[in-house]
């Protein structure tokens, strides 16, 4: 004789109640997300506008004038005029502010995939770094005569700025 045995399990259900704290919909980083929404939205705005692009082709254009009093000065063996170099430092301060607003308010990718504003990285990164390798009074690194060479560079934003107009 065969004896089949089952083992028959019972489940119980079980409920579990409770008085939990319920979420309104807002919280406050809401608050600051909206805002930085607002603040973004505003910006692109700014960033997009054509009066920031002829703004900034009038910048390239007195950042050529000064680049070339700088490269001519040089060629002649004279020290750049200061208020040449200031205006050119004011310049490249303009170019990091622009640079900073667009990767604020545009993807970071998204603005990377432009080679133009790839470019406009180095240059802007080449001008800072040879700003800070000449207030260290650093003369032994032998990149300096192409980090100076990049300062030309510059004018390659001038094609950006057509292209955008």
């Amino acid at each position: 004789p065969r004896v089949e045995l089952s083992a028959r399990r019972t489940r119980k259900s079980i409920q579990l109640t409770g008085n939990f704290i319920k979420h309104n919909g807002q919280s406050p980083q809401d608050g600051n997300s909206s805002a930085r929404r607002r603040c973004s939205n505003r910006l692109r705005k700014v960033v997009e506008s054509v009066y920031l692009a002829n703004f900034m082709a009038l910048v390239v254009l007195i950042d050529a004038y000064c680049t070339c009093a700088v490269i001519d000065s040089r060629a002649a063996a004279h020290a750049p005029n200061l208020a040449v170099v200031v205006i050119s430092d004011v310049c490249l301060a303009l170019y990091t502010l622009e640079l900073s607003l667009i990767f604020f308010v545009f993807s970071h990718w998204h603005v990377l995939k432009d080679w133009m504003m790839v470019l406009d990285v180095i240059i802007v990164g080449c001008g800072w770094f040879e700003i800070i390798v000449q207030n260290a009074n650093v003369t032994e690194i032998g990149l300096m005569g192409s980090i100076k060479v990049t300062r030309v560079l510059r004018l390659v934003r001038i094609f950006r700025l057509i292209r955008l107009l």
